[in-house]
């Protein structure tokens, strides 16, 4: 959470030296990683064998998918209201 709220802050311009894409993009990234690697540390934790570890994380993908459409696509074909 605390890279992502950085890369917001860097695409938002709020950080000294201005707005930085590049900067935003990394701290993103870095944050996903983190995630990844949580996910991958609790798992094991809680004795998720393979199999079921990866169902989970396919499951939260199709959830991620979802939102996107309804969010993204859907929401893109609508104009904007003026």
């Amino acid at each position: 959470m605390t890279f992502g709220f950085v890369g917001d802050l860097a695409l938002a311009g709020w950080l000294p030296g201005g707005r930085n894409v590049i900067g935003g993009i990394a701290s993103f990234g870095i944050g996903h990683i983190f995630y990844i690697v949580a996910f991958l540390r609790y798992s094991s934790a809680a004795g998720l064998d393979d199999s079921r570890r990866w169902l989970v994380l396919a499951v939260w993908l199709l959830v991620g998918l979802i939102g996107w459409y309804f969010v993204v696509l859907r929401g893109a074909a609508r104009p904007a209201k003026a």
